[in-house]
């Protein structure tokens, strides 16, 4: 299996990622289980300490039948009676004080009606249950072996029980000195806490699927200019080792030869010095675009030299260095160049992009064809445009010309020489201006380059 060599950072990314959103939501979860659990129990044991309370004031009034005390409670500050008989308003009355004694919290009317009250006497011995205010006898016989050995001699604290197949919520009080269990049925707590629970865990498990996407796709895009970058230089490695191998080669060659006439005389080796000489030139150039683009790729240290200067006067000069070359190929170049135009900038770079362009112009335009340089102001910008007529670009390549070593006829690389490194220089150059640099053709009719610089805010 051919692997990135950043296989094993993406994974690591993930891994890390994943750990701490994980981490997260299981403390969301936790946090928000424990928020719903601790409010069902709140809620059940303020059912119980009302109920407890309205047994100790003798107001425990349920299902038409009323749990008397040991001594009838005088009138409260109501002036209602707090005797037996409770009417609904009395009984509404006395929920107001308690609550207002006790906070304002949720009295469920339904857990209410579930209450069981277990009387204990001080031997241990269950006195009475009961259920909905009522005595109930069968429920007693039932559990009442299991109550026993749950409660114990001495009933007192709260907490969880299982009976007969249904949870309760239990808390022991003392009234008129005897022990008074009461538990409430929390069954519909517990399937409440099942459903959260299965809600949670539902929506963990399509938030992790989300989240390994997610940080799969993210890990792709976090590393993926660092792999482009290992391979861009993988490849700029490559090419400058292919393009480096062939004078290398023809140097080595003219070497040998002339070693095999050691008696021959420098004029009658100069053939072969000259090829050296050629190819050591050659060399020169490719070493010095290298380190060119060495320097875009390497962030600058200190500031870089900027001036004021005529573009337009960088223009002409760079048409006028080049037409002596144009007229030995029997080719026109003409210059138009819009006056009084300036930029801010180092002069030598701006110079050297024109003439990457006229030289490539040069190598791709046929005798007697033409090559047009002009210089213009484009809505707020500065429009620099170098065509040629000739041989073009085929559409399917403008979008790699400006990549390191590459040619659109590799065949024709000793012919025309260069590097295949001076449009990439240009670009990097342009870019460096925070410009634009591009191509249009038709094959075999012609070929233009363009450069957009900004221009100066005055």
């Amino acid at each position: 299996m051919n692997r990135s060599p950043f296989w094993r950072l993406r994974l690591r990314f993930i891994v890390i990622s994943m750990s701490l959103l994980l981490l997260f939501l299981v403390i969301v979860c936790v946090a928000v289980f424990s928020a719903m659990s601790h409010s069902l129990t709140q809620r059940s044991e303020t059912v119980l300490d009302y109920t407890a309370d309205l047994i100790r004031t003798g107001h425990y009034v349920k299902s038409g039948t009323t749990v008397k005390p040991s001594t009838p409670p005088a009138a409260d500050d109501s002036g209602v009676s707090a005797g037996f008989n409770s009417t609904p308003e009395a009984e509404n009355l006395r929920k107001q004080d308690w609550l207002l004694r006790h906070g304002d919290v949720h009295l469920d009317a339904i857990l209410l009606e579930h209450v069981v009250s277990i009387y204990v006497d001080a031997d241990g011995k269950i006195l009475r249950i009961l259920q909905d205010g009522v005595t109930d006898s069968d429920y007693a016989d039932s559990v009442g072996t299991t109550l026993k050995d749950f409660l114990g001699e001495s009933p007192k604290g709260e907490g969880t029980v299982k009976l007969d197949g249904s949870s309760f919520r239990y808390k022991c009080y003392t009234v008129d000195k005897q022990s008074l269990c009461l538990m409430v049925n929390c069954d519909g707590d517990t399937a409440s806490i099942n459903q959260l629970l299965l809600i949670l865990g539902s929506i963990g498990a399509v938030a992790i699927i989300l989240l390994l996407c997610l940080c799969y796709y993210l890990s792709g895009r976090a590393i993926k200019p660092l792999e482009e970058s290992w391979k861009q230089q993988q490849q700029f490695v490559h090419d400058a080792s292919h393009e480096l191998k062939t004078p290398l080669a023809v140097i080595s060659t003219n070497i040998e030869a002339i070693r095999g006439c050691p008696d021959d005389t420098i004029a009658q080796q100069d053939k072969w010095l000259s090829y050296i000489a050629e190819e050591a030139a050659d060399m020169r150039i490719l070493v010095n675009d290298m380190l060119t683009l060495a320097k875009g790729d390497t962030p600058a240290r200190g500031e870089k030299v900027t001036v004021t200067f005529s573009l337009s006067d960088t223009v002409e000069e760079a048409g006028l260095l080049m037409e002596a070359n144009a007229l030995d190929a029997g080719i026109m170049l003409e210059t138009e160049v819009e006056e009084n135009v300036n930029f801010i900038g180092n002069p030598d770079d701006i110079k050297r992009v024109l003439l990457i362009l006229l030289d490539n112009a040069l190598k791709n335009t046929f005798e007697g064809g033409r090559i047009d340089l002009k210089l213009s102001r484009s809505h707020g910008d500065l429009l620099i445009t170098c065509r040629n007529t000739g041989r073009g670009i085929p559409a399917s390549e403008l979008q790699n010309i400006f990549r390191r070593f590459y040619r659109v006829d590799p065949s024709r690389a000793r012919l025309t020489g260069g590097s295949g490194l001076g449009l990439s220089i240009a670009e990097r150059i342009v870019e460096g201006y925070k410009g634009k640099i591009w191509a249009e053709s038709e094959e075999g009719e012609w070929a233009l380059f363009c450069v957009k610089l900004p221009a100066i805010k005055e």
